[in-house]
Order: structure tokens, then C-alpha cells, then sequence
């Protein structure tokens, strides 16, 4: 197994500002790369995602779905429209004005059903409501796929609560991707 990171636009120690637009075309080139690239393209490809780069992570595996072996998703929003009012619930009138939708609920439904997918979900996530993945999950058409809700996990600490990381572990070992 071998694992592939990258820094998109605004984030790490790429340049510019995130949009998503932007950050499409970073996941486009990300993965022209592994597809070409003799090392990574015999290689199985996993998605894994947070937040942002969890709506990333459905972009890619609902455009590249004969690429995808497998999807990760943590604390992910159905669309930055419907997270805005959560978060800035005086800017509820005003969400159609985003720019930035990033319909992840939408990009979920031309996601293959082969593809095996696991939603990590904190419980007292501040940011996106956890109804959030509860719904990406309902939707999701995979017929292997699993949700694991966080009681005590936030927006940002999820990944260091009891059994993160033995359910992901779990989850690659039982598709065979380790």
C-alpha cells in the first residue's frame, strides 16, 4: 500500500486561494497523475476526505468512478449552501448568493454502487451538522457501505477518538486494500 497526499490550491504549501472551481482542476491533475504514472497506476485508489476535501473526494470518485476502488468520508456537508446557515445562521436569506455550492448530496448519486464507501461522523461537530453525513449516507448508492458516528467527536478532533483508526484499518482490510 502506498498513500498519495496533496496540498490543494490555498491549503499546505500550494498557492492561491481556494474556490472550488480551483480546486476541481487540482483534483483533475492529481488524477491524470496517478492514472499515468507507472508506480500509481497499478496501484488500488482509496479516497479519503474531510470536510472540504471530503466534497473533493465525491468529485473525483463520482467523475473518475472506474478509478475508484474506495471512499473515505469524515465530517463532509451535503453543500457549502446548506452548512452556511449552520454556521452563520443570519446569513440563511442570503446562501443562494454563494458562488461556491460544492453539491456533494448531488455528486453522490453518480457514484458507482460497486464502490465501497465509509462515513466517519463526530457527533458534536460544530461546523457541519452531522445530519449532514447521515443523509450522504442514506443517498449513497453503494451496496458496501458503512457509517461510524463519533459521540464526543468535533468538527476537528474526530480522527483521534477511540476506534478511528482500527474502523479504517478494518475497512481496508476487508476489501483487500491492505
Amino acid at each position: 500500500m502506498s498513500v498519495f497526499i496533496y496540498s490543494y490550491r490555498g491549503y499546505g504549501n500550494s498557492e492561491g486561494s481556494p474556490n472550488e472551481q480551483g480546486l476541481k482542476l487540482d483534483a483533475d491533475c492529481v488524477i491524470s497523475h496517478l492514472s499515468t504514472d507507472p508506480f500509481h497506476a497499478k496501484k488500488k485508489l482509496v479516497l479519503y476526505g474531510r470536510s472540504l476535501g471530503g466534497a473533493n473526494a465525491l468529485y473525483i470518485a463520482s467523475k473518475f468512478r472506474d478509478l475508484c476502488d474506495g471512499v473515505i468520508l469524515e465530517n463532509t456537508f451535503l453543500s457549502i449552501r446548506k452548512v452556511i446557515p449552520y454556521i452563520f445562521p443570519f446569513f440563511k436569506r442570503f446562501t443562494l448568493l454563494c458562488h461556491e455550492i460544492w453539491n456533494s448530496e448531488g455528486l453522490m448519486g453518480s457514484c458507482s454502487s460497486e464502490t465501497p464507501f465509509l462515513f466517519l461522523s463526530g457527533l458534536k461537530d460544530e461546523i457541519v451538522p452531522p445530519f449532514h453525513m447521515r443523509k450522504l449516507y442514506e443517498t449513497c448508492p453503494s451496496v458496501n457501505k458503512k457509517i461510524f458516528e463519533f459521540p464526543l467527536g468535533s468538527h476537528n478532533d474526530t480522527i483521534i477518538q477511540d476506534g478511528y483508526w482500527d474502523i479504517i484499518r478494518d475497512f481496508l482490510m476487508e476489501r483487500g486494500f491492505i
